[in-house]
């Protein structure tokens, strides 16, 4: 089944007594998924390496496009030391984030301006 014809049956009602179900199934499929991806992709990065946070399904959403070096792997998280700390107030108190741990299915490799 693809993704118009999943749609189709649902508009039809032929998952009206499951709807609940078959979103925690597909819900639990995709995060799965992207541990597995992340997984994997975690081994093309290395110490050192320069990567960019991409839009994604994570939080918080202000960490998006966030550059920065890798400076420790421990699949599926990669861990960045930002080149721009990020503030974060709350509750009467300020932090200052340098560093951030993105699971490697959400970062970009970044080429050096030498193209490497």
């Amino acid at each position: 089944m693809n993704i118009p014809q999943i749609r189709r049956s649902i508009r039809d009602g032929q998952f009206d007594t499951e709807l609940d179900r078959l979103q925690l199934v597909v819900n639990q499929e995709i995060k799965r998924k992207r541990r597995e991806l992340s997984l994997l992709l975690a081994d093309d990065f290395a110490i050192g390496q320069r990567v960019r946070t991409v839009p994604g399904n994570y939080k918080p959403r202000y960490l998006f496009n966030r550059a920065g070096t890798v400076v420790e792997i421990d699949p599926p998280w990669v861990w960045i030391e930002l080149d721009e700390p990020v503030r974060r107030s709350g509750g009467g108190n300020t932090k200052v984030v340098r560093r951030i741990g993105v699971s490697a299915i959400n970062l970009a490799m970044v080429e050096d301006e030498d193209g490497s």
